[in-house]
């Protein structure tokens, strides 16, 4: 995901809650994710505002993943989350 700086901003993976911003010969620490997690998505929703939507979350000792029903608003300029409206999790 871009950075609303134009660097590459990568987000948690392999149950993670950490992120960091790349650009050429660069890697710096980012703001820690609400918690860990995988297979989520990030959108820039404004100049001042991104979301993280869905994903997942291992409960332990290698068990399955479980999704998450949890989005969060990342403001920009205080670099801070917030809780978001919870997704409609369809049983299958």
């Amino acid at each position: 995901m871009p950075a609303p700086d134009g660097r590459l901003w990568i987000t948690g993976g392999s149950f993670l809650n950490t992120t960091e911003f790349v650009s050429p010969g660069t890697a710096v620490e980012g703001p820690d994710l609400p918690g860990p997690l995988r297979f989520h998505c990030l959108v820039q929703m404004s100049s001042t505002t991104m979301i993280l939507i869905g994903g997942s979350t291992e409960p332990g000792n290698f068990g399955p993943a479980f999704a998450v029903n949890t989005t969060y608003f990342y403001d920009i300029a205080s670099q801070t989350w917030s809780n978001g409206p919870e997704l409609m999790m369809v049983s299958p």
